[in-house]
């Protein structure tokens, strides 16, 4: 509803209810629909991301610059699409809802290129900090396997299963494994 009373007062709608979406996806789309269309790229591919995303991740999978990446941040959250996190450089969206609808207006094709170019991003961390995003390297290239990617997808899937076992966190290691 707030969303509603912000896209009704920013207009200046004079019959709120010409102005009313026909359910709740239209009015999350009227949302995201108001920022530009590379603000809406980049959050596309958070999206893809998941619920919280770096500005780093964001510049390599985009393939732009950094300092080109801050402007369409801000517009998303000046947007009231995502919010700052708590780590610094990441963001994370301020809804759910949000990011649902951009990551279902994705084909499924762009889908999968942008899980690769992700997990690929991943992979290139150093052996640290890849460690700790095993699960999500699996997670990404499972998601583009389609693309001919099954055994970066085996590969990493049983590796994030090693590790959760080494965790004896053996529930996720078993739907790593499985």
């Amino acid at each position: 509803l707030s969303q509603l009373a912000r896209h009704i007062t920013a207009y200046r709608i004079d019959d709120a209810a010409s102005a009313l979406p026909a359910d709740l996806a239209d009015a999350v789309a009227m949302q995201i629909d108001d920022l530009s269309a590379d603000t809406n790229e980049l959050l596309a591919l958070a999206a893809v991301a998941g619920s919280e995303f770096s500005i780093h991740l964001l510049a390599y999978a985009a393939d732009i610059p950094h300092e080109d990446v801050l402007p369409l941040i801000q517009e998303a959250i000046d947007g009231k699409v995502i919010r700052a996190s708590n780590a610094p450089g990441t963001y994370k969206f301020a809804h759910a809802l949000l990011r649902d609808a951009l990551y279902q207006r994705l084909s499924t094709i762009r889908r999968c290129r942008l899980h690769e170019r992700i997990a690929r991003w991943l992979v290139n961390l150093n052996s640290n900090e890849q460690d700790a995003h095993l699960s999500s390297i699996s997670h990404h290239f499972y998601e583009a396997a389609s693309l001919g990617l099954i055994d970066e997808a085996v590969k990493f899937a049983r590796r994030a299963g090693d590790s959760a076992s080494c965790r004896l966190a053996y529930e996720d290691a078993a739907r790593h494994y499985a």
